[in-house]
């Protein structure tokens, strides 16, 4: 792991840098959930993220998104693309379908991934939405994580620290 990337792994959701990002103000939401930094959200599976209290699918999308511009603060790429001056790199089906199944993939594997841009983002992230309300996972009646702390240590992925 690099520096930039643990830098953005131990980036508090406190920090003016992310402050600065979270367009919707979501950090309180998160820190009553238990999250404190970047790297809480990035190791997760998208399943967990958006089985957590209070935590819909707008709200997962727009810190998703967040977490995108974060880490990808030129956004000429997403510019080109939404003006058409190149193609979109990514199809969605073939990228979940690369990465094993949308029950298994984590925050981190979508933003990390050199080609993402906001389009296949969005796209990936309505996908993985959309498998999910029709998976066992979900249910209707109530959410299955209260905090951060209630998702197992087993599915959250570790990430290196100093």
């Amino acid at each position: 792991m690099n520096n930039r990337t643990k830098t953005i792994y131990n980036t508090s959701i406190y920090s003016p840098e992310w402050a600065e990002i979270d367009d919707y103000n979501h950090r309180r939401l998160y820190a009553i959930l238990g999250f404190r930094t970047l790297g809480d959200f990035l190791g997760m599976r998208v399943y967990d993220f958006l089985n957590m209290n209070q935590n819909d699918s707008g709200y997962a999308g727009n810190t998703i998104l967040d977490l995108y511009n974060f880490v990808n603060p030129n956004n000429e790429i997403d510019e080109a693309i939404y003006y058409d001056a190149i193609e979109q790199p990514i199809n969605t089906r073939r990228w979940i379908a690369e990465h094993g199944s949308a029950e298994n993939i984590t925050i981190e594997e979508i933003i990390f991934d050199p080609l993402m841009n906001k389009e296949a983002l969005n796209n990936i992230f309505n996908s993985i939405c959309r498998a999910f309300y029709k998976s066992s996972e979900y249910s209707i009646r109530q959410y299955k994580y209260a905090y951060l702390r209630d998702v197992p240590k087993n599915k959250r992925v570790p990430h290196e620290q100093e």
